[in-house]
């Protein structure tokens, strides 16, 4: 009698577990991207409930809403010789989850790190008025 109880308990716990291994769910406010062994294997799901095979893919979200970042005071010297403070954010927010995580690995730290355009910052105009002076640097390697 016990047998005809256990075993068939067993079984429904074993597939209670297999569906959670199999599935995974996209929040409306979230990204997902799927990995078969390691490399994209697809990045353009909508939200709610999806299949994969457990030990085969994996899955990472990312956060589909404004992200606010905030940078600390910086201090630059003007031509004038003053010292201008600026503090500043940015906002931004991931459209295209695919190219965000082969240009940042996922790592939101990367994504908000300063751009460098060879060897000037990013907003630099060859020196008018930048941070950088104008003065092509070697990339340290």
């Amino acid at each position: 009698m016990l047998n005809r109880v256990v075993i068939p308990l067993v079984s429904l716990l074993l597939l209670i577990v297999l569906f959670a291994l199999c599935t995974f769910t996209v929040q409306q406010n979230e990204l997902a991207i799927k990995f078969s062994f390691g490399s994209i294997e697809r990045s353009d799901y909508q939200s709610g409930l999806h299949f994969m095979l457990p030990l085969v893919n994996n899955v990472r979200r990312f956060d589909k809403r404004v992200i606010t970042r905030n940078y600390p005071e910086e201090q630059f010297l003007t031509s004038e010789g003053k010292i201008l403070r600026i503090d500043f954010y940015v906002k931004w927010q991931v459209n295209d989850v695919g190219t965000y995580y082969k240009a940042t690995a996922g790592d939101e730290d990367i994504a908000g790190n300063p751009i460098r355009v060879a060897g000037h910052c990013f907003g630099c105009t060859a020196g008018q008025g930048s941070s950088c002076g104008g003065a092509l640097k070697e990339a340290a390697e």
